[in-house]
């Protein structure tokens, strides 16, 4: 399988942030999430910094949070 590298981590801690208020929604969060909410960010963060055209999981979370991550 083809890999990418982890954005820089300036895009990477932005990208965090933004989509962590989209996917992980909870008051509570506020930008510390747990470390496997930390891990699935990370990897929609590549994703989205490389432009790829899709994203596979089966993470609820993301998969409620998608229209609102396609817009």
């Amino acid at each position: 399988f083809i890999t990418f590298p982890v954005p820089p981590i300036v895009d990477k801690e932005r990208l965090l942030i933004d989509l962590g208020g989209i996917v992980f929604p909870t008051p509570a969060n506020k930008g510390a999430f747990a470390p496997n909410e930390q891990s699935d960010l990370t990897h929609l963060a590549t994703a989205i910094h490389h432009r790829l055209a899709g994203f596979i999981t089966n993470d609820q979370a993301m998969l409620t949070a998608a229209p609102a991550l396609k817009k």
